[in-house]
């Protein structure tokens, strides 16, 4: 059973929309973004949606005293050029979760850029911290992802049309648009630690 302690990071974790979830809960989105920034969830809500994705949702206070978990985790390093391995990253577990808002840190890897389509956002070379459930194209945003094997980092977007929109930050890059692609979307990037996206 998952628990939550906001209902902002359940509505991530099941790649819902705040419309999508307004429906759920018969609320508008207004409500769905009020509960998921400043006020708390009503009890029926929390009852219901423990009930639809067997999940609990648990007050801030029960999270607050909770025990910290100081455990050690490491994160693989994605790396294009195979024929440099990379260790993996070690981190306390506390320190990357007040540091990023992510799912969980065990959904978290590294990617080492290569190229300069995405500059000046991303540099040839810089780390990304990438969140691997975080891969609704819908949401819009940078993304690691592989076509035909190859590693690539670019902005993606849905488009109104349904087709998929590749885009590089480097205007001597033009925009791709597909309407059938095949892609592995490994996930979304959080930040650059090089520098902060």
């Amino acid at each position: 059973m998952q628990i939550f302690y906001n209902l902002k990071d359940f509505r991530n974790e099941y790649d819902l929309t705040q419309e999508e979830l307004g429906r759920l809960l018969q609320i508008s989105k207004q409500s769905v973004w009020a509960f998921e920034n400043n006020r708390e969830l009503p009890n029926k809500h929390k009852k219901l949606l423990e009930e639809k994705y067997n999940c609990k949702f648990l007050s801030n206070e029960n999270k607050a005293k909770s025990k910290i978990d100081n455990s050690i985790i490491e994160i693989e390093v994605l790396n294009p050029s195979d024929n440099e391995p990379i260790e993996p990253f070690r981190i306390n577990r506390q320190t990357i979760m007040s540091y990023i808002k992510c799912s969980a840190p065990e959904n978290l890897k590294i990617f080492r850029a290569s190229g300069d389509s995405m500059a000046t956002s991303i540099l040839d070379g810089d780390f990304l911290i990438v969140d691997t459930k975080q891969t609704n194209l819908n949401t819009g945003g940078i993304y690691v992802f592989k076509v035909n094997n190859n590693f690539n980092c670019k902005r993606i977007y849905l488009g109104i049309d349904g087709n998929l929109h590749i885009k590089s930050d480097n205007t001597k890059y033009n925009e791709e648009i597909y309407k059938n692609i095949n892609i592995s979307v490994i996930g979304r990037v959080l930040i650059n630690l090089n520098q902060r996206i």
